[in-house]
This record gives C-alpha cells, structure tokens and sequence, in this order.
C-alpha cells in the first residue's frame, strides 16, 4: 500500500504534469500589442518537418503504407510533447508572441475552487497557465491551437473517417472533451476556438492524402498533399496555414463561454475595468462582423463550433 505521502507526491507530480498541458488565452488586455506575422517562417517550418516525414516513411521500406506516414507525420504533428514544431512555435525567435502574466489576464480573478489551472495552480503552486498569442496573418491566434489541429484534429479524423463515426458524432465528442476533460472542468473555460482548431485539423489529416472528400464536398478538397509514385510517397503540394486559419479560430472573435455564471461575471468585470482604463470599450466579440462571417462560413456545423451569444454561462450543445 502507498503511504498517505507518496500519495500526495503521486497527485502532485499528476497535477503538475496536467498543468504543464493546459493553458488559456486572453485575446483581450494585449489586443492592442503590436506583432509581426509569423505566417511565412511557421510555414516554412512546418513544410520541413512534413518533408522529413514523408523521406521517413519511405525509409521505412514500406511501400506506399498509410498507417507508416500517419505514424511519421505524428512525431512532431501533435502536441507539445516531444513535438519540434510546436516546440519552435512556443519557443524560437523567429516566432513573435505576446503572453500576459495569468494576474494580467481576463481570468485574473478566478479563485482556486473555481478552477484548478487558472485558479488552484497558480495561486499555490505559483504555475503561470497563460497561453501566447502569435499572429498569423490577418489573424491573432492562440498557440495552443496548432496543438489542437494536430492532436485533437487526428483523433476527430480517426473516428470519422476509419472508424465511421458521422461529423456531429465527431463534434459532440470534441464539446465533451472541451467541457469535462481538456476545459471547462480543470480550467473553468469552455473554448469554442478549440473547436473550431480541432474540426480544421480533422479536415486536414483527410486533405493529406485525399482518399476521400472533404466534409463540405469536392469543391473544398485541399489536397492531396502527398501521392503514392513508384512505390513511394511523393509530396506533391505545400502545406500553407493560411488555408485554414480563420476567425473562428481567435478567441476574440469566436468567444469562450465559462462554467458558472460567477465566473462569467467576474470576466466581464475584468474587461469592463480595461475599458475604463483604456478608455476603449472592449467586449466579446472584438468584432461582430467577422462573428457573422465566420459562424456563416461553417454553415450546417457552425452550431457545434462557433458560439454567437459572446461571454455567457456554459450551457448545453445538443
């Protein structure tokens, strides 16, 4: 039997490790942080690491073999856990970034009953959970949102398209995943964006060898991007994020909703404080237009991946 303090060490090694894995952004109090696009150079790197797997695979010795790319392409297309891309993309210099300190951020104010990374964490353990935000483009995104494409994305594409499960069945696995596992339970912040990240991803494992069709039809089939020529993959198109970075994918624009109404309240709060001290009236969405657009763009889906009420109560996505 394990003693009550190793238990303890156990638990704590369990919840550090967890933390290290979680992270939250704020799109709000450093909106108006100038930063260069990293579009080019987070492009140029990720065509890199997709080369690599693709000579990898082939190397493998097996002949054109799916599961083999899938395998290869996984190394450094997943979270941040072992993965060099996503490592480049929290930690290079190419890559600019604003990350406000957690007591700078609309989460400020979260107690530590409330939520165990923003509240518990950093308040006992002094863990910091805040997320950076890089620019990409035209758009201010969250870096946890390449880990969600790849990682998230993979999962959804496995249970789609090897398994059979329908697209609705997908995303509602995605809303149970952000509500009881990777958000709202541990954080208190339920993340449309990450949907929206997770759903693209998904989108794009399929468009990598185009076996079959995209699930808004023929006419938004990105790829393929690699072929079978000879008995060896052949990478025949490069990779740009620019086709599927969108507004759904900031937090600014597609809002997060919280777990208690308490919570929401005191994040509404936070954001009318900045106002006062800005003297510019900021709320969510930074941008109604884009809301519409965006929420319009995903169509018969956008219910399960873009929430157009703003900040508000967690509720339940039937």
């Amino acid at each position: 039997m394990f003693s009550t303090n190793m238990l303890s060490i156990v638990l704590l090694v369990i919840l550090t490790i967890s933390a290290a894995n979680s992270s939250e952004i704020d799109s709000f109090t450093t909106k108006n942080v100038q930063l260069a696009s990293s579009l080019d150079v987070i492009n140029h790197e990720t065509n890199r690491y997709f080369d690599q797997a693709v000579d990898l695979a082939n190397k493998s010795g097996a002949r054109c073999d799916e599961q083999k790319l899938y395998k290869e392409m996984r190394v450094n297309f997943r979270n941040h856990i072992g993965s060099e891309l996503i490592h480049f993309i929290l930690e290079s210099d190419k890559v600019e970034r604003v990350r406000p300190p957690l007591n700078q951020t609309i989460y400020k104010d979260f107690s530590i009953w409330q939520s165990l990374i923003l509240g518990a964490y950093y308040q006992i353990l002094k863990i910091d959970s805040s997320g950076a935000l890089v620019q990409m483009g035209d758009h201010r995104i969250g870096s946890d949102k390449f880990e969600h494409f790849f990682g998230s994305g993979f999962r959804y594409f496995k249970k789609h398209y090897f398994k059979g499960h329908s697209v609705k069945r997908v995303l509602r696995f995605g809303i149970w995943l952000e509500r009881y596992i990777l958000g709202a339970t541990t954080t208190g912040v339920f993340a449309y964006a990450d949907l929206v990240a997770n759903f693209t991803g998904m989108r794009f494992w399929n468009h990598v060898l185009q076996l079959r069709d995209d699930p808004y039809g023929k006419d938004f089939n990105y790829g393929p991007y690699v072929v079978c020529q000879d008995d060896r993959w052949v990478k025949v198109k490069t990779f740009n994020w620019a086709s599927y970075i969108d507004d759904g994918w900031d937090e600014g624009i597609n809002c997060s909703r919280f777990r208690t109404r308490n919570m929401t309240d005191k994040v509404l709060r936070v954001l009318e404080d900045f106002s006062i001290e800005t003297g510019e009236k900021v709320s969510c969405p930074l941008n109604s237009d884009k809301l519409d657009a965006v929420n319009a763009k995903y169509g018969q889906y956008s219910h399960w991946l873009i929430n157009m009420d703003g900040f508000a109560p967690l509720r339940r996505i039937k």
